[in-house]
């Protein structure tokens, strides 16, 4: 955060830039080095209890859907597979995801499934805003998509677009000063090599349908995902109720939570 928004000359280390900019910011250099230090001890995260999580917001026209689940560093050594992966299934308009939620079946206006990433590790986030009228239907479908890449491999034309699009898109990491700047402190914040660009386009190009189904399998597996909705729950809860009573989605529970992510009794 605070590279991104105090504009200095990068160092060669990636340290020393940070301490650097915490300086012009008006931090002292052994706050912001205790609080390094108290980040690294940061756990791995750990799922709730429960399969399905429900927020009700009574009228809403809409579901908020989400497919969550932790992922992989971005110093993975299987990253660009898992990139490859994440593309295909719901990383663009042509995805799996997006083409049978909206172009398909019209059940939403976009809907989606990729890695976000942090410092220390990722979260994986499919879903979209659902017709809440067909809250179960889409569900279903997105565990579908899933599935799918984790049973079947990738096609020819699919596996040929996602790396045509990651490499025909590097140019534009540098098109202005600002965007080079942008690309510098990507690779500090995670920790990545200063000639990691070097070998991009070989490790793009690298990516073998094996390999994505070998991600998809470390990742996506349909078990550790939980979902969490937010919708009316007078026409959405019963039908969660039934994908739960049905094991649709694995084993576990339907938990209610308030706007702040508490439980509810």
């Amino acid at each position: 955060v605070l590279l991104m928004s105090t504009r200095i000359p990068m160092a060669a280390d990636g340290i020393g830039a940070i301490v650097a900019a915490a300086g012009q910011a008006g931090i002292a250099r052994e706050e912001l080095l205790r609080f390094a230090e108290d980040a690294a001890k940061m756990g791995v995260a750990e799922p709730r209890k429960g399969r399905v999580f429900f927020v009700d917001v009574p009228g809403a026209p809409q579901s908020i859907v989400y497919f969550l689940g932790t992922g992989p560093a971005r110093q993975a050594k299987d990253y660009f597979p898992t990139t490859i992966m994440a593309s295909i299934l719901g990383g663009g308009f042509s995805s799996r995801i997006n083409m049978n939620i909206r172009e398909k079946n019209g059940y939403a206006y976009g809907a989606y499934g990729y890695f976000r990433y942090v410092r220390n590790g990722s979260m994986f986030l499919g879903g979209g805003s659902i017709r809440a009228d067909v809250t179960k239907e889409a569900i279903l479908e997105i565990v579908k998509e899933i599935r799918g890449i984790l049973d079947g491999d990738a096609t020819d034309a699919e596996l040929s677009r996602e790396k045509d699009g990651e490499i025909l898109a590097l140019p534009a990491r540098w098109a202005t000063g600002q965007e080079i700047l942008s690309s510098f402190r990507e690779l500090v914040y995670y920790g990545l090599p200063f000639d990691y660009y070097q070998s991009f386009v070989a490790n793009i190009q690298a990516v073998t349908k094996r390999d994505i189904r070998e991600a998809a399998g470390q990742y996506v597996q349909t078990d550790p995902l939980r979902l969490l909705v937010v919708g009316d729950g007078k026409n959405v809860l019963p039908k969660l109720k039934e994908l739960v009573a049905d094991k649709a989605l694995g084993e576990g529970d339907l938990v209610m939570l308030d706007a702040d992510g508490k439980t509810l009794e």
